[in-house]
């Protein structure tokens, strides 16, 4: 497998688990809100915009090694 191939591969598995940890952050989100935490929510929604943050610097990075493939 090319060195191209296999940062593309990475990439994408990395985005892959962030979008897993970010489902986990929406799951805690309705937590606090079912719950009526107001604190807990407030931090969940920092956590939530740090994720998505995290995510697209991620997505770039994907892009970037799938440009370098060719496509």
């Amino acid at each position: 497998m090319t060195r191209e191939w296999t940062a593309y591969l990475a990439a994408t598995r990395q985005c892959m688990e962030q979008c897993g940890a970010m489902l986990e952050l929406e799951q805690g989100k309705r937590q606090a809100l079912l719950g009526q935490d107001g604190e807990k929510l407030a931090a969940m929604l920092q956590n939530q915009q740090a994720a998505v943050m995290q995510l697209e610097s991620l997505e770039k990075k994907r892009l970037a090694a799938q440009e370098a493939l060719g496509y």
